[in-house]
C-alpha cells in the first residue's frame, strides 16, 4: 500500500516539474495581458477608415451591397461511382467469390460565381463544375435558372457559364489599366 502511495506521489511530482519547466521555457512566466482597448484600437491611420461607427460609411460594406446582387449560387449533381460488397460475402467468402458491386449515385453539390453581364454570363472556378450534370444557377431573389458551361480554363481554375436569365443583376467590372 505504501509502495503505490510512493509512485503516485513521484507521478504527481514529475507532472509538477515538467509544467514548471514548460512555463519557463515558453517564457510564460510573468506575462501580462492585453486590454481590450488596445486590442480594439486602430493600427494606423489607413485602417482606422475600414473601421468605420457607421457600418454604411463603411468602404467594405458598400463594395458588399453594390455586388452582392450579382453573387450568385452555382449548383447541379456530380455523378459517382462507388463500390460494395455484399457482407455475405465479407470473411471467409471475399477473396474467392465475391466482386465489389459498382452503384453509381449523384451528389448534390454547390458553389458560388458572379455574374459578369447583362446577357446572363457568369464566371466561378473550375473546381465547382468540372463533373457537373444539369448545373443551376440559384439568384440572390431565390430564382433557380439553368445554366450551362460554356469554356474553362485548368490552369487558372476559371470556368465561364451562360444562365437563362433575362436581364440579370450584373458586377460592373473596373478597368485594370486604370491601376
Amino acid at each position: 500500500m505504501a509502495k503505490k502511495r510512493l509512485i503516485a506521489l513521484l507521478i504527481a511530482l514529475n507532472i509538477i516539474l515538467v509544467g514548471v519547466v514548460l512555463v519557463q521555457q515558453c517564457h510564460l512566466a510573468g506575462r501580462t495581458t492585453m486590454s481590450a482597448g488596445a486590442l480594439l484600437r486602430p493600427a494606423d491611420a489607413r485602417t482606422a477608415s475600414v473601421f468605420a461607427a457607421d457600418p454604411s460609411e463603411n468602404p467594405i460594406v458598400a463594395a458588399a451591397n453594390l455586388v452582392s446582387p450579382a453573387v450568385v449560387a452555382v449548383g447541379g449533381k456530380i455523378s459517382r461511382v462507388t463500390y460494395y460488397v455484399d457482407p455475405f460475402f465479407e470473411g471467409f467468402f471475399w477473396p474467392y467469390f465475391a466482386r465489389p458491386a459498382e452503384q453509381r449515385i449523384e451528389v448534390p453539390f454547390l458553389g458560388s460565381g458572379i455574374l459578369i453581364d447583362g446577357e446572363g454570363h457568369l464566371v466561378t472556378n473550375v473546381h465547382v463544375v468540372e463533373r457537373v450534370v444539369d448545373p443551376f444557377v440559384t439568384l440572390n431573389d431565390g430564382r433557380r435558372v439553368a445554366a450551362q458551361l460554356l469554356d474553362k480554363d485548368n490552369r487558372v481554375d476559371v470556368a465561364l457559364l451562360k444562365a437563362d436569365l433575362k436581364k440579370p443583376p450584373f458586377a460592373t467590372m473596373g478597368d485594370s489599366d486604370s491601376l
